[in-house]
């Protein structure tokens, strides 16, 4: 699997625009993470899976790495929900992580599970 950072900025799949590559003063600090973050700034839609069907929310992508990315919603997810992530001709099928309250929202963290392709623009 690519890189996410790599298919969410290439100018073909066009699901976000960035420069690339992202300057290394650029990338978060990683924490605890074995993966580099790359900043984004990309509106798109969100929808949460659960047995009680399927909810959409706008979000906006914060930043992203190759198995995960932050996201920033108006309303909290429950840590443990699963959700698919619209990415243009794609959709990314994740797990929440965590789920903080900011000032203008929450932001999530994602942990991405896999890649579908979408299907007759589904």
């Amino acid at each position: 699997m690519e890189l996410i950072a790599e298919i969410l900025t290439n100018p073909t799949t066009g699901a976000l625009e960035a420069d690339w590559p992202v300057r290394s003063d650029h990338v978060r600090a990683p924490q605890r993470r074995i993966e580099p973050r790359f900043p984004a700034n990309r509106l798109t839609a969100i929808y949460s899976i659960g047995s009680g069907g399927s909810e959409r929310m706008f979000c906006n992508i914060l930043d992203v790495s190759q198995h995960g990315m932050r996201v920033r919603t108006a309303r909290p997810l429950t840590p443990g929900t699963h959700v698919r992530v619209t990415l243009r001709e794609m959709w990314a099928i994740a797990r929440v992580c965590y789920s903080n309250r900011v000032n203008d929202g929450f932001d999530q963290g994602l942990q991405i599970q896999e890649f579908r392709e979408k299907i007759g623009g589904l």
